[in-house]
């Protein structure tokens, strides 16, 4: 169970390095990206770029988005 848990936590924890690099692999600019994690403009996204630590449910909507995009890239599609 200890496994289930560290793996439950690591999607609650996305760094501002992997930001930046989900938001360039999406081809977003810092405004798109903040209309798809809903912040009022780019200075959130700005924000987390320089290394402040996300909420638990922004770091969870970047991770499901990163294992969309890998699954489709695995398979071929974009």
């Amino acid at each position: 169970m200890k496994h289930i848990k560290q793996i439950t936590e690591s999607f609650y924890e996305f760094s501002s390095e992997d930001l930046k690099l989900l938001r360039k692999q999406m081809y977003k600019t810092q405004q798109e990206m903040a209309n798809l994690l809903a912040f009022k403009d780019r200075s959130s996204i700005c924000f987390y770029e320089k290394g402040n630590k996300m909420s638990k449910q922004k770091a969870l909507l970047c991770n499901l988005m990163k294992n969309y995009m890998e699954m489709n890239n695995d398979n071929g599609n974009v």
